[in-house]
């Protein structure tokens, strides 16, 4: 819903007017969350993991979504999640923060 809500917003950059692939992207999303972590293999997680100091670590997503974009469909061939991951690459390069602009 939220991304319909934004979806005019942000045409130039999300070509998802269509109701068809609106109906494409959210079968995207739906697949992507039935996927178990353990669809993504060990290597892609130790990859992407990140420690800071002795207790805290974190996974980049942009390396997982990076594997997760080159997934092709085991029915089809074709790839998995093309219009999801547009839309991860465009959240992904949000800032998270205002410390430059102050």
């Amino acid at each position: 819903m939220l991304l319909q809500l934004s979806l005019p917003r942000y045409k130039h950059l999300l070509p998802f007017e269509d109701p068809r692939e609106q109906d494409r992207i959210s079968d995207e999303f739906l697949e992507y969350h039935m996927r178990e972590e353990t669809d993504i293999p060990d290597m892609v997680w130790k990859g992407a993991l990140v420690s800071v100091g002795e207790e805290e670590q974190f996974h980049c997503m942009d390396m997982v979504w990076a594997h997760l974009t080159t997934q092709k469909s085991r029915e089809t061939g074709k790839e998995q999640f093309p219009r999801l991951g547009k839309v991860a690459q465009l959240v992904l390069c949000l800032p998270h923060s205002n410390v430059d602009a102050e």
